[in-house]
């Protein structure tokens, strides 16, 4: 989740850029992330409205397929 106001130069710029990490299977936290930057001209930087989660996913969280090689 973001909070962001017009720019000076018309872009965006965010207050607060907030991600969910997963630690461990189980263990989640919402924690402030850095600010995206262009890296190459080829990359773009976009605005997530909304996400969700789907039933697999939740293997992750209860450990039951890996991810990032953290495993319950």
């Amino acid at each position: 989740m973001s909070t962001d106001r017009p720019a000076a130069d018309g872009g965006l710029k965010w207050k607060k850029l907030l991600g969910v990490i997963m630690d461990d299977p189980g263990k989640i936290r919402m924690d402030e992330r850095e600010n995206p930057t262009i890296q190459q001209p080829t990359n773009a930087i976009i605005k997530i409205a909304a996400t969700s989660v789907r039933g697999s996913d939740l293997w992750q969280y209860r450990g039951i397929e890996d991810v990032d090689g953290c495993r319950g």
